[in-house]
């Protein structure tokens, strides 16, 4: 009798993982959950996936809910499935991350740039 109870216990827990990955809708070809994209893009960065200077999924799951744009006006790319889960579109969103950075690399250089020449002004005119 206790084989039965087992065997029984077994099946349900195999029917109840099988009911559960059936309400996960699948995911188009290059797209991924926001944290299977963390790990993606951090190897594409060439930082650790975990740990001190890896990009946290914090941080990718704040972008997919406030939707970040560039400076050109272009949002971070970002989907909804059927099933109401977020996906990121993979190659877009390193393409993505790549210009966000470059856009932030060029802003802090404008900055530096700016404070250099008021720094030389007060110098001409002291």
């Amino acid at each position: 009798m206790a084989d039965k109870e087992k065997a029984a216990a077994g099946g349900d827990a195999e029917e109840a993982a099988a009911t559960k990955e059936s309400k996960i809708a699948p995911k188009p070809d290059g797209f991924e959950s926001p944290y299977n994209f963390t790990k993606l893009l951090n190897d594409h960065l060439g930082k650790p996936r975990e740990g001190e200077g890896a990009i946290r999924p914090q941080t990718v799951y704040a972008m997919v809910r406030s939707q970040p744009k560039l400076k050109d006006g272009t949002p971070f790319p970002v989907e909804q499935n059927t099933d109401g889960h977020y996906m990121v579109n993979v190659a877009a969103g390193i393409a993505w991350y790549d210009q966000r950075q470059k856009d932030r690399a060029e802003a802090k250089a404008a900055k530096a740039a700016k404070a250099s020449e008021g720094d030389k002004e007060a110098a001409a005119e002291g």
